[in-house]
C-alpha cells in the first residue's frame, strides 16, 4: 500500500500514513485471480484516524478489502499554522498475494 496524497484546500503538510495494514483478498477474489489497485479517498481527523471512505477507482471484488485496509491506517495527521487538521488524502491499495 502506498501513501496518500492531501486534497485538503489550505493545508501547509499533508496527512502521511504511519501505519498501513496490507490489505488481504477475500478468499472469492483470490479464487476468481482477482488483484488489482484500488484507491480509496480518505478523510483524516485531526487526531490521524480515519473518519470515513469512499472510492475513487473500484475493483468491485477488491473494494471491501481496500476499504478495510485504508480505516486502519493511523496517519500523522494534515497540518495547517502548525495545528493537526481534518483532511482528505488518496490512498491508493493494492490488493494481492
Amino acid at each position: 500500500m502506498a501513501g496518500g496524497s492531501s486534497a485538503g484546500a489550505g493545508v501547509d503538510v499533508p496527512a502521511t500514513p504511519l501505519f498501513a495494514p496490507r490489505a488481504q483478498r477475500s478468499s472469492l477474489a483470490r479464487d476468481s485471480g482477482v488483484s488489482g489497485t484500488v484507491i480509496v479517498r480518505a478523510h483524516v481527523g485531526a487526531d490521524g484516524r480515519v473518519l470515513e471512505t469512499s472510492l475513487e477507482r473500484s475493483i468491485p471484488r477488491l473494494n471491501g478489502a481496500a476499504v478495510d485496509a485504508v480505516r486502519r491506517i493511523r496517519f500523522r495527521p494534515a497540518e495547517r499554522a502548525g495545528r493537526p487538521v481534518e483532511s482528505w488524502v488518496s490512498v491508493p491499495v493494492t490488493v494481492a498475494d
